[in-house]
């Protein structure tokens, strides 16, 4: 899957992440958090924050081991979370 967008809920005013299947036509939207979905639009608008962040500090050491995340499996779902 890819992000294909990030966006407001319009009947709850919550943060959604709509992602795409890469090879697809199917979505699955993930209801997120404002900080979250701060920084994934930040990154979809090529926008960079004036320090690096938790996940940018996490990125850039994968990077620096020279792996990857190949795939991510959601195992479970408790509270309405994954």
């Amino acid at each position: 899957m890819v992000v294909d967008s990030v966006r407001v809920h319009t009947l709850s005013t919550q943060h959604v992440v709509i992602l795409r299947e890469a090879s697809g036509e199917r979505y699955l939207p993930i209801w997120i958090g404002s900080w979250e979905a701060q920084s994934i639009a930040m990154k979809l608008q090529g926008v960079e924050a004036e320090r690096p962040l938790t996940h940018d500090l996490l990125a850039n050491i994968l990077v620096e081991l020279g792996v990857g995340v190949r795939r991510i499996i959601v195992s479970d779902l408790a509270d309405e979370t994954y």
